[in-house]
């Protein structure tokens, strides 16, 4: 029996000035984004299964704000999404799309993202990806430059890795300045 997939929440972003974790690593520099839909495909047993909610984890619903944008996704680039999963192999994903139509982030498991070279490289053919400012190891002078240029970025790391918090929670090194 096909079993429905379930929506998770978007990661929370840490503080690039506090988080000392995000200082030494090798990052993709992004421009920001506002949280739009969150899209969970799963694929089973020649059966495909899709839930649309929201970047909090909850369901879509024809009230959100966010809902047209998921009747858009269903009818233009589900199928396109399928065909991607399905040549790479992959049996799940959980793929996060900006208010603007940009998909800025694919989670394969509960504490696994992909980075953003290879969403780009995997994705790009069949939809917007985020804008990569530029590459750089984030040392202090870096961060200080990045914070006082008067725009706003993610700092994601090249290869995926994650910290715990003091209440014990993990989440992706994923920072904000």
């Amino acid at each position: 029996m096909f079993e429905p997939p379930t929506l998770l929440p978007y990661p929370e972003i840490a503080d690039a000035i506090s988080c000392a974790e995000i200082r030494g690593v090798f990052c993709y520099v992004v421009d920001t984004y506002e949280p739009g839909i969150a899209v969970v495909i799963k694929l089973q047993d020649g059966d495909s299964g899709i839930v649309i909610g929201g970047w909090d984890g909850k369901h879509v619903s024809p009230t959100d704000e966010i809902w047209g944008q998921s009747q858009e996704f269903l009818t233009h680039s589900a199928y396109m999404f399928i065909q991607v999963m399905q040549r790479i192999g992959i049996d799940q994903a959980e793929f996060f799309i900006s208010k603007d139509g940009i998909l800025v982030d694919v989670q394969l498991s509960l504490n696994k993202l992909i980075g953003p070279g290879m969403l780009r490289d995997i994705f790009s053919d069949i939809s917007k990806t985020q804008n990569v400012k530029e590459m750089s190891v984030l040392d202090d002078d870096k961060i200080k430059e990045l914070s006082t240029s008067g725009s706003s970025y993610i700092l994601k790391p090249s290869r995926y890795r994650y910290y715990a918090r003091s209440d014990d929670s993990i989440l992706p090194l994923y920072a904000r300045i």
